[in-house]
């Protein structure tokens, strides 16, 4: 046996810590230089891949084998170990770095954005009616869910939906232009663009000229259009001045946004780094326990209370097996049970005789006063289920013993004859029909 075998042993049969760390201290190189070939070179990774390797080791020393190569099984459960972290660490990485392709295919920059207002209702006006009245309803009126679907006839999943593919399609005739960005960035874009505050006054001037041109007749028609178009032209030019004092406004707004986005990803970064030192605290932790002697852990309660509930119902079923077999020993001691043998025949068919009882599975016989053949295979195919309803083992009074086939229950007419005493018949076991042969 050598050293390291004796300190394996040591160590499985007392728990030691102390042969524990020799082993450690023994191979612990062995497994950090491999961890970091496998890893690439990662000592952070690889420390991680020891620990966890060590861990193995303490769970597992008592199922290896006393003559077990301790750093061969080392060599390869370390490479088990690093190998597997590794697949999960490029799985990590080329989720992320799609995610990054799928960010740089779409331009949030300012310049990307002042090129969305020409090409806005163009591309809106393009759309089916559906996927226009949806983009109208939830942006330009600025309704929730439940109201556009409500206006569309669907639910406010339904209007969900539609929306969402509204805008991806919107989106897509965007880019045909040269304007590339994401469902959540034009949502938020035809928000901004479609949320431009009315002039003010401009309401109760066009409610005035309406109703002056309702209430005038055809004569001065032309000059209250001519009046309404030159207010017009004024409320457009403070439409567009209030639109000139609106946009720092909104690249403000934007630029919280984005801070916004970095604070999450900063507060995401941190929240993986005290998972990390968690889970070395746990790792540390299953380390202290597999080396430190297992207690024993005592009976769960309800697994105890499961057990006495077993034992006393199996009681009770013994005392009702002993209840039935009296009942069927006073009822085998009745007279008249077994029917006195009758004189046999001259000539004809052989006779059987069936001792009382019933047949409740095969291999037990099927018993009952003198009657035909016939009925007693039809009565044995009633109480069998689970045999062959085509086949009876005959023995008769010499000993001998022989298997009787028959077609079926509904063409006995040639066993219609009576059944003799001292001949046993039983619906035989699987295995003994086998042995005697059908016949």
């Amino acid at each position: 046996m050598t050293e390291s075998q004796a300190l394996l042993a040591d160590f499985v049969k007392t728990r030691s810590e102390l042969a524990f760390r020799g082993l450690v201290t023994r191979y612990l190189s062995l497994v950090y230089t491999t961890a970091l070939r496998v890893v690439g070179g990662d000592a952070h990774l690889a420390e991680d891949v020891a620990q966890m390797v060590f861990v193995h080791l303490a769970q597992k020393a008592h199922r290896l084998s006393p003559d077990v190569m301790l750093g061969g099984w080392l060599h390869r459960t370390a490479w088990h170990v690093a190998t597997t972290m590794m697949r999960g660490q490029r799985r990590r990485q080329s989720r992320e770095r799609q995610a990054a392709e799928m960010n740089a295919l779409e331009d949030h920059t300012e310049a990307n954005l002042a090129r969305l207002a020409p090409l806005l209702d163009d591309a809106i006006e393009h759309l089916k009616p559906e996927d226009r009245s949806a983009i109208m309803l939830r942006f330009f009126e600025q309704r929730e869910f439940g109201s556009v679907g409500a206006t569309l006839g669907i639910t406010e999943d339904g209007a969900r939906k539609r929306v969402e593919r509204a805008l991806n399609k919107l989106g897509v005739s965007l880019k045909r232009h040269g304007v590339a960005l994401s469902g959540t960035a034009l949502a938020a874009a035809l928000a901004a663009e479609t949320t431009t505050a009315a002039p003010a006054g401009l309401a109760v001037s066009i409610t005035t000229s309406a109703l002056a041109q309702a209430a005038v007749g055809e004569a001065s028609l032309g000059f209250i259009k001519l009046t309404i178009m030159g207010k017009l032209k004024l409320a457009a030019i403070g439409a567009a001045l209030t639109a000139c004092l609106a946009t720092p406004l909104v690249l403000q707004q934007r630029a919280h946004a984005r801070l916004a986005d970095e604070n999450q990803i900063l507060r995401q970064r941190v929240e993986q780094l005290a998972g990390v030192e968690a889970k070395n605290e746990r790792l540390s932790n299953l380390l202290a326990q597999a080396i430190s002697p297992r207690e024993p852990q005592p009976e769960p309660p309800n697994e105890l209370l499961r057990l006495r509930g077993e034992v006393g119902r199996l009681k009770e079923a013994e005392r009702e097996l002993e209840t039935v077999q009296q009942k069927y020993s006073a009822l085998l001691s009745q007279p008249n049970s077994v029917a006195p043998p009758q004189p046999e025949e001259a000539s004809g068919p052989p006779k059987f005789f069936f001792v009382a009882g019933e047949v409740v599975t095969p291999g037990r016989f099927l018993w009952t006063n003198r009657m035909t053949l016939a009925a007693a295979l039809q009565l044995a195919h009633g109480f069998t289920e689970a045999a062959d309803p085509s086949v009876l083992q005959v023995k008769a009074p010499d000993g001998s013993s022989v298997v009787v086939n028959y077609i079926a229950p509904s063409n006995l007419s040639d066993l219609d004859f009576p059944i003799e005493a001292g001949v046993q018949v039983r619906v035989p076991r699987h295995e003994d029909i086998e042995r005697f042969g059908k016949k």
